[in-house]
């Protein structure tokens, strides 16, 4: 009970009451009044100690419940599996995954199944015994050095010219699994894995910068260690030139500079040839686009045949709809604004294949049902009747112009003006530019590549 006390005139409502009580830290009169400003403060700790429990809440079909703390789940054993049987684990997952990249291989490259898959498990013996170690400080294999063997293994076979760019271009676009490949391993698995073993499996940013060709002449010398040498004849790579001038390049006369590029090579009679002991600006795929810039520099200077300003001008137009940037640099705001409705689709279409995991219907939590319930996009698309446009599908795009007539509109511009020491420094960092970014390799990379190519038609012209 609350002892009265004396006090100072109520006055509330004409009251003239001066006996007060206490509660709750304010003043009440006899009369009920409550004194305004006068809050009573206790810093005291209460004598009385109160015990609390912390109490799970989970989420139920029916709503919130609730459980009090699992100790059955806090007493149960870990499911990972760390030391010696970790990394047996691991290469059994790295095995799994490199299953499914070489059935996607065969589907981009046209070899013969077993043959491809006979010589891949050759390789994939050799580099096992190579690199399984007790060391528990030794590197371990990545998701990138798959990607090496099946490059390697694709090589030695000859059925079909294969090259790093368009493995890089397939990482890109997801038609390798690469960034995006952990739902292809069995969840028995994973649950088991140690989560450091689990970027190693699926990497955060693509090989845009050397990693490649690195891992290719790493992996190489320990798979091929009888054969350090890979002759390679330059007419392997006439479909790359030619691709590279006609659709990267947007020559209208690719022809013609795939013969001066031709005659250049045979006057120099270099020989290309993958070398396992060699750095790597010594790739032969790096050696040809050299010789290609260093192709399209003389005919800008010597032919004169077109003029070199309109034709960087339709390259910049012809890059803005047809590549998607944000899979190698950061876009600028102007350029998204000039975004098609097809290019937009293409984009949040990469960030689901590439960013976006892939979780299977039942190991959705519930909130995630059901907000999958709410937005169903594929009932969406089924019933507006659309459907997800495919890659060679871009001519349905209304703003696509296709690659004919930026070969044209090059083409109807075929009085060149003479060239000057700046405009060639100007075309050649635009072919730097395009190169690193198409080839996966840095521009200091490219630089010593080219350096090298230049140096050796001096040495040619001395003798």
């Amino acid at each position: 009970m609350s002892q009265w006390i004396r006090g100072p005139i109520c006055g509330v409502d004409n009251c003239r009451s001066r006996l007060y009580r206490s509660t709750d830290g304010m003043k009440i009169c006899q009369y009920g009044h409550v004194m305004e400003g006068n809050v009573e403060i206790n810093d005291d700790q209460d004598e009385n100690f109160v015990s609390t429990r912390r109490l799970n809440l989970q989420l139920h079909n029916g709503g919130f419940s609730i459980a009090s703390q699992n100790v059955a789940t806090r007493q149960e054993t870990s499911k990972k599996v760390y030391g010696t049987n970790g990394k047996m684990l691991y290469w059994r997952c790295l095995q799994v995954l490199l299953k499914k990249q070489v059935e996607f291989f065969q589907v981009m490259f046209p070899y013969d199944a077993e043959e491809l898959v006979s010589v891949v498990k050759l390789y994939w013996l050799k580099y096992m015994t190579v690199r399984i170690s007790d060391d528990p400080h030794a590197k371990v294999p990545t998701a990138l050095d798959l990607i090496s063997v099946i490059y390697l293994a694709i090589f030695k076979l000859r059925g079909y010219p294969i090259y790093v760019c368009d493995v890089i271009h397939a990482l890109k676009e997801n038609k390798i699994p690469y960034m995006k490949c952990l739902h292809l391993i069995p969840s028995s698995y994973l649950e088991q894995l140690p989560s450091y073993f689990l970027k190693c499996l699926e990497p955060y940013k693509l090989p845009l910068t050397n990693e490649l060709y690195e891992a290719i002449l790493e992996n190489g010398s320990k798979i091929c260690g009888d054969e350090k040498i890979l002759d390679v004849p330059f007419n392997y790579f006439y479909p790359l030139i030619f691709k590279v001038l006609s659709e990267l390049l947007v020559f209208p006369n690719a022809p013609s500079l795939f013969h001066i590029c031709n005659n250049l090579v045979d006057k120099l009679g270099h020989n290309f040839q993958i070398s396992f002991d060699h750095k790597t600006d010594k790739f032969p795929e790096l050696q040809v686009i050299s010789y290609v810039i260093i192709t399209v520099k003389i005919y800008f200077i010597y032919y004169n045949g077109m003029g070199y300003a309109k034709w960087l001008e339709t390259l910049t137009k012809y890059e803005l709809n047809t590549e998607f940037h944000f899979a190698n640099n950061e876009v600028n705001d102007d350029e998204l604004l000039n975004w098609s409705d097809f290019k937009i689709d293409k984009y949040c279409q990469w960030l689901y294949d590439n960013v976006v995991s892939e979780e299977s219907e039942d190991d959705l939590s519930v909130m995630d049902k059901r907000l999958y319930q709410i937005f169903n996009l594929d009932d969406s698309l089924h019933s507006s009747g659309t459907r997800r446009k495919l890659d060679n599908e871009q001519d349905n795009d209304p703003m696509f112009i296709p690659l004919s007539q930026y070969l044209e509109d090059v083409a109807s511009n075929n009085v060149g003006s003479k060239i000057k020491t700046s405009d060639v420094r100007i075309i050649e960092n635009k072919l730097f530019e395009k190169f690193t970014k198409t080839f996966g390799i840095s521009k200091k990379l490219l630089t010593s590549c080219y350096d090298s190519a230049e140096l050796e038609i001096k040495q040619k012209l001395i003798k």
